[in-house]
């Protein structure tokens, strides 16, 4: 960490060693050192995430493997700690992290920043209108997390298993739901569309 910071000034390589550290201190129980040592990785990889939607594109999952897990990791232990300080800010901060998170997801999958100009118009999921609920799902590695957000409260809900089970399940769950001749996954079974040559629509 000291030669990558200090000598060489190698940001994509300092990350990964920071993340590293991260892991260890996670297995030898340092929670809160942990998560500093994850916000430094993430802190480290903010400025460069261009150069994996763009230089490493080459890498098959380059984000899934490489900026993804740093995420979870850290959210993954803050939700540890809000079970364990019964404190809702660390839920609040896990569901921005998120955000953040699925951001860089969509400029990964479109290859450019361009949706994030909409950003500054999408109201916080930690403080939704009064009486609105929010069912906010955080899949991590061996459980499912469920946030429920309700008039400034956030309450927690787990459910423990693995996430490739757990993502199996949903991919065949969403396969029966759909119909591609009618669009039934779409519009709902009290509403099909059929579009002809004529583009005519019908229910």
């Amino acid at each position: 960490i000291f030669y990558a910071q200090e000598a060489y000034q190698l940001p994509e390589v300092l990350y990964f060693w920071q993340w590293q550290l991260a892991r260890l201190l996670n297995e030898l129980n340092q929670k809160d050192e942990a998560i500093e040592a994850y916000k430094e990785a993430i802190k480290t990889l903010t400025p460069i995430k261009k150069e994996f939607f763009k230089g490493y594109r080459n890498f098959k999952d380059s984000f899934k493997e490489s900026v993804k897990p740093v995420y979870i990791g850290l959210v993954e232990l803050i939700i540890e700690k809000a079970e364990k300080s019964k404190d809702e800010k660390y839920l609040r901060e896990a569901i921005e992290i998120m955000e953040t998170l699925k951001n860089m997801e969509l400029e990964n999958i479109f290859s450019d920043e361009c949706l994030l100009k909409y950003k500054s118009k999408i109201k916080s999921l930690t403080s939704p209108p009064k009486d609105t609920v929010i069912l906010y799902p955080i899949a991590l590695p061996n459980r499912v997390v469920k946030l429920i957000v309700f008039n400034d409260k956030i309450t927690l809900h787990s459910f423990d298993i693995n996430f490739i089970e757990f993502d199996t399940i949903v991919r065949e769950f969403r396969q029966k739901l759909q119909t591609r001749v009618t669009k039934r996954f779409f519009y709902g079974r009290s509403e099909e569309r059929r579009v002809g040559k004529d583009d005519s629509r019908w229910r």
